[in-house]
């Protein structure tokens, strides 16, 4: 099976700090670091590092070549990259606490509000029924994209970061094969609170859909065809919390697409992400497969 990363892909700025910036205040980071991310980038590695045959399709600018050379290296098929150069790669500012690992992102789209409806379909029509396209929120023409390859037979997995009120309204929903949420998330599309209740009730809402929740230390949880499955987490000290849930969603995928049960892919997407976090940046945080079986507690 293929899998067909619709995915964006951003320079990422991160900024090491004392503590998050609040409303009106300047405060001098202790570093700066650029590193290659966005949720469709990180997600085609995690792919990639889990064993999955994964193309990406998107854009960049003249800046983001060296990004299509880090997916080559890792293994991701980047002839459905196209390179624009009169624009501007997208963007991200992230801003870690280095006490927690936590972190807040701001984003520029750039090239990944350039994908367009003749884009999608020079893409898709490349892959067969049963392939599976994987999707964020951080592209043009996303919910277009997600109908359109549903039409065309492929699986759909998305994860509908960053949320907006608009997409959490949308019956784009309907379409998706493999739902990936937080809790904040789950919340805004289910109205619910408790863990449970919100893939219960999502579940209810899109029938054959498998709902996987994230609930970070907490471990996570998974939903489907009436059978809820729990994760335990794999605490440690964060370093970099970004890209952590791409790395789960990536691992997760690759997991039950080549067979394995929702349980045994939870494990496996739970133990990648604590070793993600252990790590600063993204995709380069990202562990190899073997890393991941290897691992212990």
């Amino acid at each position: 099976m293929k899998v067909l990363s619709f995915g964006s892909l951003n320079l990422d700025f991160r900024y090491e700090v004392e503590h998050i910036l609040r409303p009106g205040e300047t405060l001098a980071s202790k570093s700066l670091e650029l590193h290659f991310g966005g949720k469709g980038f990180n997600q085609s590695v995690a792919l990639s590092r889990a064993g999955a045959k994964v193309w990406h399709v998107g854009k960049v600018g003249k800046d983001g070549k060296d990004m299509v050379s880090f997916l080559k290296e890792n293994g991701v098929c980047t002839d459905m990259i196209e390179v624009d150069e009169e624009a501007m790669t997208g963007q991200a500012l992230i801003q870690v606490d280095e006490a927690t690992g936590e972190n807040c992102i701001l984003l520029t789209a750039g090239t990944n509000g350039m994908i367009d409806k003749n884009f999608i379909h020079q893409a898709a029509v490349r892959f067969e029924k049963g392939d599976c396209a994987v999707f964020q929120n951080e592209i043009s023409n996303v919910e277009y994209a997600i109908e359109y390859c549903k039409k065309q037979g492929l699986k759909i997995a998305f994860n509908p970061s960053p949320m907006s009120e608009e997409l959490a309204k949308s019956d784009v929903f309907r379409y998706v094969d493999y739902l990936f949420v937080n809790e904040t998330e789950g919340t805004q599309l289910s109205g619910k609170e408790e863990p449970e209740a919100i893939c219960r009730t999502l579940a209810e809402r899109w029938p054959g859909c498998c709902i996987i929740l994230t609930l970070g230390t907490r471990g996570a949880m998974a939903y489907d065809q009436g059978q809820m499955i729990t994760q335990k987490s794999y605490p440690c000290k964060a370093v970099d919390t970004t890209g952590a849930g791409d790395t789960f969603s990536g691992y997760f995928l690759a997991a039950v697409l080549r067979g394995e049960n929702n349980e045994k892919a939870l494990e496996l997407a739970s133990k990648a992400s604590s070793l993600a976090v252990r790590k600063a940046g993204a995709a380069e945080a990202v562990p190899m497969l073997q890393e991941v079986l290897n691992f212990q507690e």
